[in-house]
């Protein structure tokens, strides 16, 4: 006799209260990553201008061999 793995489909069933509940925390978790993601991309922003800020700087500074 072999074993083999079977895929089956699973039904939860809950009481509406705590369906509620969980769309709850799932919207919630949705909005954190949604405003963790618009966090990232703003700080990825700020740090290419500045990049580019101190890039024109090196560029554009003079440099004498005085001391």
């Amino acid at each position: 006799m072999t074993c083999r793995a079977v895929k089956t489909s699973t039904c939860y069933v809950a009481h509406p209260a705590i369906e509620k509940e969980w769309n709850a925390s799932q919207l919630e978790k949705v909005w954190c990553a949604k405003e963790a993601a618009e966090t990232e991309a703003q700080k990825a922003t700020e740090e290419a201008l500045h990049e580019a800020h101190i890039q024109l700087e090196i560029q554009t500074r003079m440099f004498s061999s005085e001391f």
